[in-house]
């Protein structure tokens, strides 16, 4: 399993990580994320 070291401090980097995720999603289906970050992004 990938793990992914986050750092999205920013309001607008949580709106970039969003997308980055949808593409980790789709390209490594489980991963974990480690870092800063809003975890409600990954409630979807």
């Amino acid at each position: 399993m990938k793990t992914f070291l986050i750092c999205a401090l920013e309001p607008s980097a949580n709106l970039h990580l969003k997308e980055v995720l949808k593409a980790y999603k789709n390209k490594y289906k489980e991963f974990d994320l480690v870092g800063i970050y809003d975890e409600n992004l990954c409630e979807e």
